[in-house]
């Protein structure tokens, strides 16, 4: 019973016959010894386990070298990533990839995806827009499009509607095409240079879009031109965003990906703190969230960021 242990009397604590000297090479002294060592080692990774795990790692890239992470429209496993001049395919959820296309000076700066032709996907980079039609291994430049600028940072793909594409350039002017890239309408402009650009579910006929302006935070804006806001002001820079399935804004900074779903108003802290530099998501399924760090790591989380 709990009230007779304290009763047992201190005498069966006793020891019942003295410690002899370890000498160096006795079993005994061996054993001890090799306690120590297991003490010590489990201080130190005490002591300088970092604060926060980054998660389990399923890819690595060279460090820099991705421009775009995309996800097809059609399967979560299949990922795309814009490495330099090559772009490189993945049909097993990031885990593996392949060359898909090795184009010497190549110049694209931003690929996207056909929501509804998953394997029309499209380019753009200085003074080019191409497409695909047959999930990135030939291009065609648009036929009989007239860019409106040269020097092109991004290209967006409606979530919802075939053919309805956005471009968004270094000046940061921002043109909607509503054919497929055979011509081009001027949108407002956002105020600086995004990195990426995304875009919500349409909603009474227009769409939302997210950007990302380094030094300049996170903005949204809508297809019908309406003025660029800004949602999230910090000294923290903004590399990424990207619109989840449950219709949450991720956004990737120096200091790790955060989440909102009130259009900036509160923001919830995931639990992937390396600088994000590049962000993926698949509509369809919820939580499903990629993002690559500034080193070059591919992390993957399916519930939403609270574990990756």
């Amino acid at each position: 019973m709990a009230g007779e242990a304290s009763k047992v009397s201190s005498t069966e604590f006793a020891p019942r016959r003295r410690w002899s000297r370890l000498t160096i090479g006795s079993r005994d002294a061996v054993f001890f010894l090799a306690i120590a060592a297991l003490l010590l080692a489990a201080v130190l990774v005490s002591v300088f386990r970092p604060t926060s795990s980054p998660g389990a790692v399923i890819h690595r890239f060279d460090a820099g070298t991705v421009r775009t992470l995309l996800t097809s429209p059609a399967d979560p496993r299949t990922l795309y990533a814009l490495e330099g001049d090559r772009l490189r395919v993945s049909r097993d959820g990031g885990l593996s990839w392949q060359v898909l296309l090795d184009r010497p000076g190549w110049n694209a700066t931003s690929i996207t995806a056909d929501a509804t032709a998953p394997d029309t996907l499209y380019a753009a980079g200085s003074g080019m827009v191409e497409r695909s039609e047959d999930g990135g291994r030939t291009w065609r430049p648009l036929p009989g499009a007239a860019l409106p600028g040269s020097d092109i940072r991004f290209i967006l793909a409606s979530p919802t509607d075939t053919g309805v594409l956005f471009i968004h350039l270094v000046s940061g002017a921002f043109y909607q095409s509503d054919d497929s890239g055979a011509t081009w309408m001027p949108r407002d402009s956002l105020p600086g240079e995004a990195k990426t650009v995304a875009a919500a579910q349409r909603v009474c006929c227009q769409e939302t879009l997210y950007a990302a302006v380094p030094g300049s935070g996170a903005w949204v804006g809508s297809s019908d031109g309406r003025l660029w806001q800004r949602i999230l002001d910090s000294p923290l820079a903004v590399n990424a965003v990207a619109i989840d399935g449950d219709g949450r804004l991720i956004v990737g900074t120096d200091a790790g990906a955060y989440a909102t779903a009130d259009r900036g108003k509160s923001w919830e802290t995931l639990a992937l703190r390396r600088p994000i530099a590049s962000l993926a998501t698949w509509p369809r399924e919820p939580g499903t969230i990629f993002a690559i760090d500034s080193d070059g790591r591919l992390y993957r989380s399916g519930d939403g960021g609270k574990s990756w």
